[in-house]
C-alpha cells in the first residue's frame, strides 16, 4: 500500500512540474527544494558522514551540479525579446521645404491610381511597390471627416480622398491622414468640407490609408 501512495504522490509532483511555467521564480524553487531533500541523504551517507570536510565537499559538489541544471533550464527556456520595428513609418510635424526642384515637383498620380495600383499587386510584392510612392509630393483634394487631438497643440486630420476622375475611381474610400498645428480654422471645420493639401507621401497606414507629412493647405 506504501508503494502505492508513493507512486501516486510522484506522479502528481510529476504533473504539477509539467504544468508550471519554467520562469525563473519556479526553476529557483525546485532547485532549492532538491538540495533540501537531498541534504539529510548525503550528510549520513555511510562513508561521507566520517568525515565534516567529505560532507561540506559533497553537498559543494550537489549544489555546484544543480546551479548548472538550473542554468541549462533556464538557458532553453528564456529567449530573447526581439522588438519588432512598427509598420507605419514615423510621421514628421517639421514643416522643413525641399531644398531642390526635383524635391518640389508635384506628381500627378491620383490617391485611387496608387491605391489600386498597390493593392492589384500580388500580397507579398505589396509593400515593396508601396516603397516606390514613399516622398512624393502631391497635391489633392478632400473632405474632411475627421479630427483627433494629439497633444502639444497638434492634430490628427483624416480626409477622404477625392478622384480626379471618379469614374476611374476606387471601388471603396482612400484615406488622407496627416499631422498639423491646430487653428482656429480647423476647429470649426464642419464635416464634408472640400480642401486642397500640398504634401509628401510618408507612408501607408491600416487599409486604403495614405500618411503625409510636410502638409499645407
Amino acid at each position: 500500500m506504501s508503494n502505492l501512495y508513493l507512486f501516486l504522490f510522484s506522479l502528481a509532483v510529476a504533473v504539477i512540474m509539467f504544468l508550471l511555467p519554467k520562469n525563473l521564480p519556479v526553476v529557483i524553487g525546485c532547485l532549492i527544494a532538491i538540495f533540501c531533500l537531498l541534504f539529510l541523504p548525503i550528510w549520513n551517507f555511510y562513508w561521507i558522514k566520517q568525515s565534516l570536510w567529505l560532507r561540506f565537499s559533497a553537498l559543494l559538489f550537489i549544489g555546484s551540479l544543480l546551479c548548472l541544471l538550473g542554468y541549462y533550464s533556464l538557458l532553453g527556456s528564456v529567449a530573447p525579446v526581439k522588438i519588432a520595428k512598427p509598420l507605419t513609418p514615423e510621421i514628421s510635424t517639421t514643416q522643413t521645404k525641399p531644398t531642390t526642384q526635383k524635391e518640389m515637383k508635384i506628381s500627378s498620380l491620383d490617391p485611387y491610381e496608387i491605391i489600386n495600383k498597390i493593392n492589384s499587386s500580388p500580397p507579398y510584392q505589396q509593400a515593396e511597390v508601396s516603397k516606390n510612392y514613399v516622398g512624393l509630393w502631391v497635391e489633392w483634394k478632400g473632405k474632411f471627416n475627421h479630427i483627433e487631438d494629439m497633444g502639444n497643440d497638434l492634430i490628427k486630420i483624416s480626409l477622404q480622398a477625392i478622384s480626379k476622375e471618379p469614374q476611374k475611381g476606387y471601388q471603396r474610400s482612400i484615406w488622407i491622414d496627416f499631422i498639423t498645428q491646430i487653428s482656429p480654422e480647423l476647429k470649426t471645420m464642419n464635416k464634408g468640407k472640400e480642401i486642397t493639401i500640398k504634401g509628401r507621401i510618408a507612408g501607408f497606414d491600416l487599409v486604403d490609408t495614405i500618411i503625409l507629412d510636410n502638409v499645407s493647405f
